[in-house]
């Protein structure tokens, strides 16, 4: 019975683990992602090239993290990089994680603001939506870890439905067409780099939900497993929505038909969205605002989750009440900038996954694999496979995919 008990446990524990690593990846990265293959000129085959490619290499950096919590301990990302590279790298970490994360939190409450103003056919002013939005978001996150792990469970399990709908719903249109999905440009890979590195930056939630949840022997499988998952769902949703996009839809003027308002091509607007408003799915405006609610404040949750344990752990201020300040205090800063709407929807998850997540998901946890491999600390069991070579070349496309980014982007 006491055996059953504990394995009861143990699932429960794994199940949570991969929800909160599925729930903190699929969010508002999977609703940026058809249009931002189109607009680049990237089109679906180089597109998903680049996922398989980022998929790889972050499932590799996230198995360094998880070496790195072996050998150093439990402890969140900057604090993990001081212990095994110095200050300099956790400065480095908590900025880069700070832009990565209020740059996708920032970009979530501006979508819950669009989808609460829709959603109540205009009776809910945007700026309303998003203060709503932010409010849910952290009601859910001040419950603590257990409200979070269930909360998760339960968006997760309805993102999944919404998507096999949305998906069906494209298919089921007479716009499909094979050949929308063959035209690309394999030159310009590299400049959907940033949104697919966002669409996998779960590196800065591993040392939290490493504490949160209690290790697992089976840690680094679990991740690995939650961003294949991952991969899979945005892979389908793309080639879903682009099926039904020709190139000429990426670069059109047209009119909101659905909010009243005037976009100037579909850049900026979240897949669902952009379809229904070229007329060959308006349904697709109705769940896919639904469809994004949910998976955008998975995303949210995690993400203040996250960022709220670093900040505790820097401030050393470890009581519940205290915890519950600097939530507040972190999460008002993505509030105001969604407010002041200083970027569009796919502007801010771009800017974020190719700066923010290409450093601390790539080159520190490199720098710190590349650090162990040569010196063999004490305690020290590879989890990948491959040496310092893999290291070398996982640390070259990261930098070379920022180069990029900082070149043309």
């Amino acid at each position: 019975m006491i055996r059953m008990i504990r394995l009861r446990r143990l699932l429960v524990r794994r199940a949570d683990i991969l929800t909160f690593v599925v729930g903190f990846a699929i969010g508002a990265g999977i609703l940026g992602l058809p249009v931002k293959f189109g607009t680049s000129g990237a089109g679906f085959l180089p597109s998903v090239a680049m996922l398989i490619l980022a998929l790889i290499f972050q499932i590799i950096t996230a198995v360094y993290v998880v070496e790195g919590l072996d050998v150093l301990g439990p402890s969140e990302y900057p604090k993990l990089m001081e212990k095994g590279l110095g200050k300099w790298a956790a400065i480095t970490a908590y900025i880069t994680i700070a832009i990565d994360l209020i740059g996708a939190m920032t970009a979530y409450i501006i979508f819950g603001g669009e989808a609460i103003y829709t959603l109540s056919h205009a009776w809910i002013a945007v700026w309303l939506g998003m203060i709503i939005y932010w409010i849910i978001g952290v009601a859910i996150t001040i419950g603590g870890a257990k409200i979070i792990a269930r909360a998760e469970e339960t968006m997760v399990a309805m993102i999944i439905l919404l998507l096999f709908i949305n998906v069906f719903l494209c298919l089921s249109t007479p716009y499909v067409n094979i050949n929308n999905l063959l035209w690309g440009d394999w030159s310009k890979m590299f400049s959907v780099f940033g949104i697919v590195l966002f669409a996998y930056a779960i590196h800065s939630a591993i040392p939290t939900a490493y504490r949160t949840f209690g290790m697992d022997e089976r840690y680094d499988r679990l991740l690995s497993l939650g961003l294949t998952i991952s991969a899979v769902v945005y892979i389908v949703w793309s080639a879903a929505y682009m099926s039904i996009l020709t190139p000429q839809d990426y670069t059109r003027t047209f009119v909101g038909a659905l909010t009243g308002r005037l976009h100037h091509g579909l850049y900026g607007l979240p897949a669902p969205i952009a379809v229904a408003e070229l007329g060959k799915l308006k349904v697709a405006a109705l769940l896919g605002y639904i469809f994004g609610f949910f998976t955008t404040l998975t995303s949210f949750i995690a993400a203040a989750h996250a960022l709220t344990q670093i900040n505790l752990e820097l401030t050393k201020a470890g009581s519940r009440r205290n915890m519950n300040l600097i939530l507040l205090l972190t999460c008002i800063i993505p509030l105001i900038l969604a407010l002041l709407r200083l970027g569009s929807f796919i502007q801010w998850l771009n800017f974020a996954g190719a700066i923010g997540a290409g450093i601390f998901t790539g080159i520190l946890p490199c720098l710190l694999a590349l650090k162990f491999r040569i010196k063999k600390p004490e305690g020290f069991k590879p989890l990948m496979p491959g040496g310092i070579p893999v290291v070398i070349i996982t640390l070259l496309f990261y930098a070379y995919g920022i180069a990029w980014f900082l070149i043309h982007g």
